[in-house]
């Protein structure tokens, strides 16, 4: 035991976890954790919006594996942070929030900015939908047992957000407290393994199949396991195709990668999911946008195929399609047990037809591409762009991809490297990259960072060119500037044909970005304009080159061609009158249409 105040108490628990950095802005609810932190190694990032802080902790974890931690103030600081906490919840990071809170003795009387309008003291409430859990701490002593109990929660299992919020008085208060023990509260063991029984089943059905397919989402990534996935797939001669957020689960150039599915996912991706016998799904839920809406013609069906599903999460295992063999363990562990099982078995089928169709889908969809990425259209074709970050981006260099984009990066971004990189996924927030770049960046600070982001997408958080330069973070934002919400447009002109709301104009009708070059620099960055092909990959690598934040503004074409041989349901109630009508085409992908 030790005499000290709360916020030194948690300081110390954070330590002792071997947290780096703590993300945030100050407020008068946490000024004593702020002064704890004056005498301790951890580095604090203040930001200019909480919601950059949040993304920040988000690609930190995602990087390291280790818990991104945000510290808020209550009222409107706190609330700010909604928005990247859900984030974090969809994709399963482990962001662990810190809020400051009014007073205990001010409980109820809506002191402080307090939240209490359904009963008292209640921001935590604002969080619970989209956190794994939320404590409040009601009391100094249960301090360093809940903040423990915090950090085990956000780690252990499926990883995400959780929040511990404290009164203010409670941060203050001097107290004796005893030595951490945050990690004695954790799991022993995080590589749950699935039963013989289980393995001997999968293997069955994998080993008999005359199509076999591995379905690899997130979950590979958060546990590790990209080598025991390559290592499995190859022993078996399997074929491997990703969700948009696994994209780099699997070397992209592998003989046996097949690309990522969706709506606007990759062609060969989609004959293989609706080709398969059966499946093996390892840590994925599922979604629509990664699944083609579930439909049997672009993604696989329990009619067509055996489906092995693999997820740490137990409330995924069956949740959108029937399986054969149900299994909730880790999925480098399982991999591991199937290969182990699979070279003690008889020696694996060829599957030489099977692997040779695969192999003419996707040189048809290799020559498809490669003309575009040698474009030299003005504007500045989007594919060109893309080819050309792979070009100069090194093996290890991280690439982040927004919401629109991200089908881009899909489609024409070899990813080399397993974990290099990041996309918007589930929550699908504008922005989201443009911030989280900078916590990729503190968390893997020897390696170039590359965040390829929408117009829009940067003018939502554009103050993170402040946090880059105040902390000297080299990231390159490379825009894609075509003054609009581009996807935004393009389906208000297929379905409506007319826009409102998502093309940047001024009241004369001319089209309007403001001068992001001169925007960096007025941060104290450095920026340039970009408007012919043969300007790319100088421009790319006098940023990389720089050391320094560095914008790179590329005039792009307003009419991009999204290669879409996916599905998404969606598109069938974009349009008016859709219930009249027993016409699915319009669903049916949507990039030759525009």
């Amino acid at each position: 035991m030790a005499k000290m105040t709360g916020a030194q108490a948690v300081v110390r628990c954070l330590e002792h976890e071997g947290v780096e950095y703590v993300f945030g802005m100050s407020g008068h609810g946490n000024l004593p954790l702020l002064d704890a932190l004056c005498d301790s190694t951890i580095k604090f990032i203040e930001v200019p919006h909480e919601q950059i802080a949040v993304h920040m902790a988000d690609c930190y974890f995602r990087m390291t594996h280790r818990p991104g931690i945000v510290l808020t103030t209550l009222g409107p600081g706190f609330t700010n942070t909604v928005t990247g906490m859900a984030d974090a919840m969809q994709d399963c990071s482990a962001v662990v929030m810190l809020s400051g809170n009014a007073p205990v003795s001010h409980s109820g009387v809506e002191a402080y900015q307090e939240v209490s309008f359904h009963h008292d003291g209640s921001q935590e409430e604002v969080l619970r939908p989209i956190v794994k859990r939320t404590w409040r701490v009601s009391h100094h002593r249960r301090l360093p047992y809940i903040l423990g109990r915090a950090l085990n929660f956000a780690l252990s299992g499926c990883p995400g957000p959780v929040l511990v919020d404290v009164p203010m008085d409670v941060f203050s208060m001097t107290a004796d407290f005893p030595s951490p023990d945050s990690r004695a509260r954790r799991v022993a063991r995080q590589r749950s393994a699935a039963s013989d029984e289980d393995i001997a089943r999968a293997l069955k059905i994998l080993g008999g199949a005359e199509r076999p397919l591995i379905f690899a989402g997130g979950g590979v990534l958060l546990s590790e396991a990209t080598d025991e996935l390559t290592e499995f797939g190859q022993y078996m001669h399997i074929p491997v195709i990703t969700s948009l957020i696994a994209q780099s689960a699997m070397r992209n150039d592998h003989p046996l990668y097949g690309g990522v599915t969706g709506a606007v996912g990759t062609p060969t991706a989609h004959f293989l999911a609706s080709h398969a016998d059966a499946v093996l799904a390892l840590g994925s839920r599922f979604s629509d946008m990664d699944c083609s809406s579930w439909n049997p013609e672009f993604f696989f069906s329990p009619s067509k195929a055996k489906l092995i599903q693999v997820d740490i999460d137990p409330t995924q295992v069956g949740k959108l399609f029937p399986v054969d063999v149900g299994i909730v363990a880790d999925a480098k562990t399982v991999l591991r047990q199937l290969t182990t099982a699979a070279r003690k078995a008889s020696a694996p089928k060829r599957r030489s037809a099977w692997l040779e169709e695969f192999e003419e889908v996707r040189e048809r969809w290799r020559k498809e591409i490669e003309a575009a990425q040698k474009s030299d259209e003005c504007p500045i074709v989007v594919e060109r762009l893309v080819a050309e970050i792979r070009a100069v981006l090194p093996p290890s260099g991280i690439l982040l991809a927004p919401l629109g984009a991200r089908y881009f990066v899909a489609q024409h971004f070899t990813v080399v490297e397993p974990g290099t990189h990041i996309v918007a996924s589930g929550h699908g927030t504008m922005g989201h990259v443009v911030a989280g770049a900078l916590g990729a960046k503190l968390g893997r600070p020897n390696v170039p960072v590359v965040c390829l982001t929408g117009d829009g997408g940067f003018r939502s958080v554009s103050p993170a060119l402040a946090v880059a330069v105040e902390y000297n973070i080299p990231v390159v934002w490379v825009i894609l500037n075509n003054c609009s919400y581009n996807i935004i447009e393009l389906y208000q002109n297929r379905f409506y044909h007319r826009e409102i709301g998502a093309v940047f104009k001024t009241p004369d009708g001319k089209q309007y970005n403001p001068d992001y070059v001169a925007l960096a620099r007025a941060y104290g960055a450095d920026g340039v304009r970009v408007e012919r092909p043969d300007e790319i990959r100088p421009s790319l690598l006098k940023a990389l080159g720089s050391g320094r934040p560095f914008v790179v503004d590329v005039v792009v074409t307003q009419r991009p061609k999204l290669r879409a041989s996916g599905f998404w349901e969606a598109n069938r109630y974009l349009k008016l009158g859709w219930n009249e009508t027993d016409d699915l085409s319009v669903a049916r992908g949507f990039g030759d249409s525009f």
